[in-house]
């Protein structure tokens, strides 16, 4: 998928980082920046950090922005723009070698052992709303892709410490 250069903003996110976003698309916001602050205050000495419905990362990358310089955020997304603008800001900021992003859905992804997992996954089953046109806005809030209810098939082993 390819995004025009017009589309894009690049905003501020946490001291000189920044975040790519499409103008008219999915933008972070205030809950994001308040789960973050929430997951990190909750587990300070975090170091293996997965963030599931990863979007455009602005949830991770805010809570590995509040963790030592040796933690590391794994994210996990299943749109494929939202992941492509997460790839560019994580190598705008160069996070390369603190971040490892996969575009998957997370029903389908692996195991792992993670000290903190955030993640803000779409909230409404379809038909709860009024569903945006713009389709990276109505997936980021509408259960378009599954779910991980009693209903749902995720097939995950994820463990968080305590």
């Amino acid at each position: 998928m390819t995004v025009d250069p017009d589309e894009l903003s690049l905003d501020a996110l946490a001291g000189r980082w920044r975040i790519y976003q499409l103008r008219n698309g999915h933008r972070f916001s205030a809950d994001d920046l308040l789960t973050a602050w929430a997951a990190s205050a909750a587990r300070p000495a975090a170091r293996a950090l997965l963030d599931i419905g990863a979007g455009i990362g602005s949830v991770g990358l805010l809570t590995l922005w509040r963790m030592s310089r040796d933690a590391r955020l794994t994210m996990v997304e299943v749109q494929e723009v939202s992941h492509r603008l997460a790839h560019r800001t994580v190598a705008y900021n160069g996070l390369q070698r603190r971040v490892d992003l996969h575009h998957a859905d997370l029903r389908s992804w692996g195991d792992g052992h993670y000290d903190l997992i955030t993640g803000s996954p779409p909230y409404l089953p379809p038909g709860n709303g009024t569903l945006s046109r713009h389709p990276q806005k109505a997936a980021a809030r509408f259960e378009l892709n599954g779910d991980l209810g009693p209903s749902g098939s995720c097939r995950c082993n994820l463990i968080a410490g305590m």
